[in-house]
């Protein structure tokens, strides 16, 4: 017989006899669990009986909020679907929480299928995503852990599931498009935030040509959907930052109870567990800049004012296609007494603000020259806490699209117009 924690024994020692597994169902509160062991012919003898097994046994609320469906086909064949369904809950030894890694694989007690285990450095335990409620409770003949869901058998993988899908019709021929399937159908374990045929409708039909129409823009969009480890829903909390295979990161929130994604709540459907990770449905393309034109970049940062400008000024095309630039887009605060007219003598100056080449400013050097679509020769001053282009300093971090980059600067740029000495000629004060 085992003992575990209670009154002092002849060592004075606190100890108590352990029930059966069977009992400790109960023990735990899982007694929905106990009593569908109950209705099978076969388990309940096994869990009272000698050996040493685990079970993750679903909560009495998680049995509750199974679908109807569901709950019925399973207790309308007990000694088939009910005793399946439970077997696989099992584990053909005794297994305890300091044992659960992240990204193992245990062995069930149904046909052998595996059950995917991750343990989070917040130490939250999942089993195919259901949360461990309580760990440990041990028995004469093995370990009991209270979960939240049922679990059921995982047999494809993301690419699959994708495949079986009808919401992921877009995503799919995305996918295919890319070339992903390769890695999503392969060996590891990733996140996929899935976008819906819904979060694909959202957007500009002319945007979502161009990125499909773009292997290197639709590679960089899906990339950004793809986390480089399986991430459970339990384990998106707000404050956690999420490094996609693009190299961004997406920063997690909440609105109420609803966790958020860059500050809006897209999740729509989450935890479909797969053999190479999980999938969370997203009703919201989450686009990097890397497939961004300059249009869409500035459509979301302090520059809409001088971008109107460039537009009305007819340059528009050289912010919407494949030309390789920099843009020097001044502020909106620039422009708070007003938008100058967009006559020839704009137009010039707006393309002095366009550089032949897209840039990173991390790259730029003191007194390097850059060239302008107006023709202008441009120069770099660094400073000790600025980086300014001629007598406009950049205000804010770079926005590298997919052709062009955007620089956000804190006023209008004058290009220079002659030597010292041709200043001073100009100038009727110094005659």
């Amino acid at each position: 017989m085992g003992w575990s924690r209670g009154l002092p024994d002849l060592s004075g020692r606190t100890a108590l006899p352990l029930s059966n597994l069977y009992e400790t169902l109960g023990v735990v509160g899982a007694t929905t669990s106990q009593l569908y062991t109950d209705r099978t012919e076969k388990l309940r003898p096994e869990m009272e009986g000698p050996g040493s097994f685990t079970i993750f046994a679903p909560s009495n609320e998680a049995w509750a909020s199974l679908p109807a469906e569901v709950l019925d086909s399973l207790v309308s064949n007990v000694n088939i679907e009910l005793l399946n369904a439970l077997r696989y809950h099992m584990v053909g030894r005794r297994v305890l929480t300091d044992e659960l890694k992240h990204g193992m694989a245990l062995t069930s007690m149904y046909q052998n299928s595996n059950i995917q285990i991750h343990h989070y450095p917040n130490g939250i335990v999942t089993v195919n995503c259901a949360r461990l409620l309580k760990a440990d409770h041990h028995a004469t003949n093995g370990v009991v852990h209270l979960i939240d869901k049922v679990i059921s058998t995982i047999s494809n993988n993301i690419q699959q599931i994708i495949e079986i899908e009808d919401t992921f019709e877009t995503l799919r021929a995305a996918v295919a498009a890319s070339g992903l399937n390769t890695l999503l159908e392969g060996d590891g374990q990733y996140t996929l935030l899935a976008p819906t045929n819904e979060a694909f409708e959202k957007i500009p039909a002319e945007t979502l040509n161009r990125i499909l129409g773009d292997p290197e823009a639709l590679r960089d969009l899906l990339n950004n959907h793809i986390l480089k480890s399986a991430m459970c829903a339990e384990a998106i909390v707000a404050g956690l930052s999420l490094e996609t295979l693009e190299g961004t990161t997406l920063e997690v929130g909440c609105s109420g109870d609803t966790l958020t994604i860059n500050g809006k709540p897209i999740i729509s459907n989450k935890d479909v567990v797969a053999t190479n990770g999980v999938i969370h449905f997203i009703d919201e393309l989450l686009i990097p800049d890397s497939a961004k034109t300059l249009f869409e970049l500035a459509a979301e940062s302090d520059v809409s004012t001088a971008v109107d400008l460039f537009r009305q000024a007819g340059l528009g095309t050289h912010l919407s296609g494949t030309e390789r630039l920099t843009l020097l887009a001044p502020m909106n605060s620039v422009f708070k007494d007003g938008t100058p007219p967009t006559g020839a003598r704009m137009k010039n100056l707006l393309l002095n603000h366009m550089i032949k080449d897209q840039l990173a400013s991390k790259y730029l050097y003191h007194g390097q020259i850059l060239e302008t679509l107006g023709g202008k020769e441009l120069r770099v001053f660094v400073y000790r806490n600025s980086l300014c282009i001629e007598n406009s300093c950049i205000a804010a971090h770079d926005k590298r699209g997919r052709y062009g980059t955007l620089f956000t600067m804190d006023r209008v740029l004058t290009p220079p117009v002659g030597t010292v000495m041709d200043v001073l000629k100009g100038d009727s004060r110094f005659r």
